[in-house]
């Protein structure tokens, strides 16, 4: 199946109902390559598997932790709670820096926190066809909430630092209106089954190639600059900036990536100073989609000039 708004040399899209051919693995994997049968923290009872969303082909992968998994998380928040207060006594230097595990108090606050992070009683059910992906919370034994997205229609791709510095979570956003549809999971939510991981990737990759945008943090998370293949066979293109006008120098200025690197290297110069600055850039450099335009030489502009101080 081709698609007629991507690039060449991406892999193709699945079949939605056969699956056929399935998507090679999706770079940013940072999980561990084994059978589902082989991870004892996760579901492996069909009597779990989700069904598809209404009018969609088959569920091709899906991931739920059990209860396990559950006390694996538990037993790993706590761990990372005692270390981290350890560690602040040891800095403080107030003596024997346990001494803070013989009072009762810390270890309240302590266990309700890990409950609060592990959610005992909440399950996330992510499962993908060729290409969809929907996430079910389920509270309780009650699903509360399903959200659906179709991977080859994404508009939105964002990573974003979670809070505590735990890594980074990834938002994938399609749809628009009624059929708008979101979905955003901690990156090793994202990539607890190898499969599941690579059909949401392939459609990440189409959809990127398609226009839809990406932040920095996504970028980096998903290894986007490792696909040639995204825009073009032969990498991403140049934009000879030397050549273009003051408009589209200031149109490029703007971009947040540009921005933030004019940041870091104190840059408030004019236009005709930055094209002297860096003469190329990589169309990889920017944030989001990039101008048409920006790859051809104006005609009837002056690049000389500068219409516009900072």
């Amino acid at each position: 199946m081709s698609d007629e708004r991507t690039g060449p040399g991406l892999p193709p899209r699945p079949d939605p109902e056969t699956g056929e051919p399935f998507p090679p693995h999706g770079l940013g994997w940072t999980g561990k390559d084994r059978a589902p049968e082989q991870d004892r923290n996760r579901e492996l009872r069909l009597s779990h598997k989700p069904s598809p969303p209404e009018g969609r082909g088959p569920v091709l992968a899906w991931h739920k932790s059990n209860k396990r998994g559950k006390v694996a998380v538990f037993a790993a928040s706590m761990a990372i709670l005692i270390v981290g207060m350890t560690f602040i006594q040891m800095i403080d230097g107030d003596g024997n820096p346990f001494s803070w595990m013989l009072v009762w108090q810390p270890w309240v606050v302590y266990v309700v926190g890990a409950l609060l992070i592990t959610r005992p009683a909440t399950y996330r059910v992510l499962s993908a066809g060729a290409d969809w992906a929907q996430l079910h919370t389920i509270t309780f034994g009650v699903t509360r909430r399903r959200q659906v997205i179709d991977l080859y229609e994404l508009h939105t791709v964002s990573g974003d630092v979670v809070a505590g510095g735990a890594g980074l979570s990834l938002t994938l956003e399609s749809g628009s209106g009624e059929n708008a549809g979101h979905i955003r999971l901690v990156q090793h939510e994202w990539q607890g089954d190898r499969r599941l991981w690579d059909l949401v990737y392939n459609g990440i990759l189409h959809s990127v190639a398609a226009g839809a945008s990406v932040n920095p943090n996504a970028r980096g998370m998903l290894e986007l600059a490792l696909v040639p293949e995204l825009r073009y066979p032969d990498g991403p293109r140049k934009i000879y900036v030397s050549q273009l006008s003051d408009v589209h120098v200031w149109e490029i200025l703007e971009d947040p990536n540009i921005s933030h690197l004019c940041d870091v290297i104190d840059f408030k110069g004019s236009a005709a100073e930055f094209r002297k600055l860096f003469p190329e850039l990589g169309e990889e450099m920017f944030t989001g989609r990039v101008n048409p335009a920006w790859f051809t030489t104006p005609d009837g502009h002056d690049t000389t000039g500068d219409r516009r101080e900072r």
